[in-house]
């Protein structure tokens, strides 16, 4: 976690040896805001109260006992819907965002930005937390954005961390995808999904998927590829939208309900073909999530401290139903 003061010079050389260099004044760069824009630190707070805000990222990291987990309530086969029901459910203006459920879920949290490589992508909020006591690593995807290649840095990255610090994992999915522009593929965002999808599946610590909302194509699969996948019952999951199923099939978006019963994309129909382990009943909150996590962390993270190999496990799963 990189902490930089206000107004702080930072940079590999001075503005002056630029300008000599480069006979060009330096404008905009060297300081701890351009740093925090171009995802290079994590925060940036007055000098005052930096000793505060190391305090707090080392409390949030001291290990403790967790609480007790309680069962989160059951879901009823009533709860299940037609395909295109759970579009509207996942797509609701009333569905909390990830990032509000990380912010509201976690005890206490400190916020991991930017890829180290130039960028910040707020399509995806990272965070060290606690969540009913025990410390966690959380990556919570925006669906009111669509991640880029430096989401996916990010991401990779806060695993990097996770593993050093020995933190579970816990993903929240919900994105309509990736980012598909022009500038995203130039910028390698293919090779990034990939590239998550693999530290996910290697990352020595247990790793808890959520789909909270939307689970779309590869730019969701890349953080649900854990040890255990959940879904909430108004979520979905699917390899394409359904606007863009019915394009494809019938050449008329306006198909996109029917492309929706068809796609098998609801919660429960993700159970049945054995892609996700169970469906979260609704609603959706920061109270229910943060019941969910703390349930099936409890024996995740007991099976990892035996020392069981959750990584080869996971990769064993995923290859499987890859097949």
């Amino acid at each position: 976690v990189t902490i930089a003061e206000s107004d702080a010079l930072i940079g590999f050389a001075g503005p002056r040896l630029v300008e000599a260099f480069t006979g060009r004044r330096v404008i905009g760069s060297h300081s701890a805001e351009s740093a925090l824009a171009a995802g290079l630190v994590d925060a940036v707070v007055p000098a005052a109260e930096v000793g505060r805000t190391v305090a707090h990222v080392l409390g949030v990291l001291v290990p403790g006992d967790p609480a007790a987990a309680k069962a989160p309530a059951p879901v009823d086969s009533t709860d299940e819907v037609r395909g295109r029901d759970a579009v509207r459910s996942a797509r609701s203006d009333d569905r909390p965002t990830g990032p509000e459920l990380l912010r509201n879920a976690l005890d206490a949290h400190a916020l991991l930005q930017g890829d180290r490589a130039g960028r910040e992508d707020p399509a995806v909020a990272v965070a060290l937390g606690r969540i009913a006591g025990r410390r966690v690593l959380m990556a919570a995807l925006d669906r009111t954005m669509s991640p880029g290649p430096a989401a996916y840095r990010k991401t990779r990255r806060a695993l990097a961390i996770a593993e050093r610090l020995r933190l579970p994992v816990v993903t929240l999915i919900d994105t309509p995808g990736a980012n598909p522009s022009e500038a995203s593929e130039s910028s390698g965002i293919a090779s990034e999904i990939a590239r998550l999808i693999t530290d996910l599946l290697r990352v020595n610590v247990p790793v808890l998927s959520v789909v909270t909302g939307e689970g779309g194509s590869g730019g969701a699969l890349a953080f649900a590829t854990g040890d255990r996948l959940l879904a909430y019952a108004g979520s979905i999951f699917s390899v394409v939208g359904p606007e863009s199923a019915a394009e494809i099939l019938w050449r008329d978006p306006a198909r996109a309900g029917e492309a929706a019963d068809l796609l098998k994309l609801t919660a429960f129909d993700l159970v049945r073909l054995g892609v996700a382990d169970g469906v979260v009943a609704e609603p959706l909150t920061p109270e229910s999530l943060r019941t969910v996590v703390a349930y099936h962390l409890e024996p995740m993270c007991a099976q990892w401290e035996r020392g069981d190999d959750l990584s080869s496990a996971r990769i064993k799963r995923w290859s499987l139903n890859a097949g």
